[in-house]
C-alpha cells in the first residue's frame, strides 16, 4: 500500500479493485441464481436468442414448465387412492419473464462494467493517454504551443511526475461530472502552480531527464 501511495495511483489502484469487485459480484449472483434454478440458467439467455434465431418457440421451456403431472391422495372408506392428473402452472408465465430479464440485465451490467473497466485501463495505464489528457487541455487555456518542444517536456514531467496517475485519474472525473472547461480551468491553474515552484523531488523540473519524454 505504501509503494501504490508513494508511486501516485493510490486512488486508481482503489477505483479499479472497486470495478473488479462489481464484475466479481454480478457473476456470482448470475451463478447463485444457476444453483437456486438449476439447468444451465447462466445460459439461458443465449438459448432464448437461438430459439429465436431459428424461429423456435421459446417459451417452452424446461425450466419453467406451463403443464406438469401432480399427484395427490384422495381416501375412501379409510384407504388412499393415489392418482397423477394434468396440472397448469399460470404462475411459471410470470417466473419466465422475470427470470428472462434478471439474466438479461446481469448480462448487459456484467458487460457494461467489463467495458468500463477497460476503458480506465487504457486510459489510466497507458502513458500517452494521461500525457494527451493534460496536453489537449493546456492547448485549450493557451498554456503551450504545439511547436515548442521545451513546453511539451515540461508537459511531459507536468503530468508524469506532478500530477501522476491519481492527479490525472480525479480529472477525468471532474471532467465526467462536469465539464471539459472546468477541467481545463483546474489544470491551467495547477501549470501555472506548477511552473512557479518548478521543485519536485528535490530537484528543479528542469533538470529532469529529458529522454523519457514522448511526443
Amino acid at each position: 500500500m505504501y509503494l501504490i501511495k508513494r508511486y501516485g495511483n493510490y486512488l486508481v489502484a482503489l477505483y479499479m479493485s472497486s470495478k473488479i469487485l462489481y464484475f466479481v459480484n454480478v457473476i456470482a449472483q448470475l451463478f447463485m441464481l444457476n444453483g437456486f434454478l438449476g439447468t444451465d440458467y447462466h445460459l439461458y439467455g443465449f438459448e432464448i436468442i437461438r430459439e429465436l434465431f431459428y424461429g423456435r418457440d421459446w417459451t417452452a421451456s424446461r425450466r419453467f414448465p406451463r403443464v406438469t403431472l401432480c399427484d395427490f391422495e384422495i381416501r375412501q372408506m379409510g384407504n388412499f387412492h393415489r392418482h397423477t392428473v394434468q396440472c397448469v402452472l399460470p404462475i411459471n408465465l410470470f417466473n419466465e419473464k422475470i427470470y428472462i430479464f434478471l439474466w438479461f440485465w446481469f448480462v448487459f451490467v456484467s458487460t457494461a462494467t467489463a467495458v468500463s473497466f477497460l476503458r480506465w485501463l487504457v486510459f489510466i495505464g497507458m502513458r500517452y493517454s494521461r500525457v494527451r489528457y493534460i496536453r489537449r487541455h493546456l492547448k485549450v487555456m493557451d498554456k503551450i504551443q504545439r511547436d515548442n518542444e521545451r513546453e511539451r517536456k515540461l508537459s511531459y514531467k507536468f503530468a508524469e511526475t506532478y500530477l501522476r496517475q491519481d492527479g490525472i485519474f480525479v480529472l477525468k472525473l471532474v471532467g465526467k461530472n462536469s465539464t471539459d472547461l472546468v477541467v481545463a480551468d483546474i489544470v491551467a491553474a495547477l501549470w501555472d502552480n506548477y511552473k512557479n515552484k518548478p521543485i519536485h523531488g528535490g530537484r528543479p523540473a528542469d533538470e529532469y531527464d529529458d529522454s523519457a519524454s514522448i511526443t
